[in-house]
This record gives C-alpha cells, structure tokens and sequence, in this order.
C-alpha cells in the first residue's frame, strides 16, 4: 500500500502543523518511507509557513534521537538552550549600552 500525495496532504492539513513544530513518524511503518517522508517534507514546505521538523522514531517515547547538538546545527534549540542564548545576547548589550563609550 503506498500513501497518496491527496492522502499526505490531507493528514497535513488536519495536524494544523505550525511553523516549530516536530512530527514523529514510527519507524516501520508504511507512512516511514524514505519516499513518503519525502513527500510529507514537501507538502510540508508549501503548506506551513515556516520550517517542521521531521524524526523518525522506534518509540515514540524515545526522544533520545533528539540530540541537543544536532538540534542546534540545523537551527533548532531546546527551550532552556534559547534561554541562555537570549539571557546571554541581553547582558551583553545592556554591558554595551550602559559603557561609558556608548554615552
């Protein structure tokens, strides 16, 4: 059985996928085709505004395919990662904007 491009745009659209979001797929499955997958990033790409990230998991409890690393390599980051990214980038303006140079 192979999965429609009608069908993977439906399923698309009935996740109200946002821009941020991550869609699992279970490993084995018919719909964890390298062809499917495919088709679902595309659809994905015209549908959302803005990027959804797609894994492929044995379990979907398994989240251990998430590395923080790899994450952050392809521009996405964990909550308390952005976090002191931001907290970081405002120190360091409020120490340049409070200088006695910038006065």
């Amino acid at each position: 059985m192979n999965v429609s491009n009608r069908q993977i745009e439906r399923m698309v659209r009935k996740m109200s996928l946002r821009a941020g979001d991550v869609l699992l797929i279970k490993a084995g499955t018919e719909i964890a085709k390298i062809e499917t997958i495919t088709e679902i990033v595309s659809t994905c790409e015209k549908i959302v505004d803005g990027r959804v990230l797609v894994l492929v998991v044995d379990d979907f409890n398994d989240m251990t395919k998430t590395k923080e690393t790899a994450l952050n390599a392809t521009g996405w980051f964990h909550i308390d990662a952005l976090s002191r990214i931001v907290r970081a980038v405002k120190e360091k303006e409020d120490a340049k904007n409070n200088s006695p140079e910038s006065g």
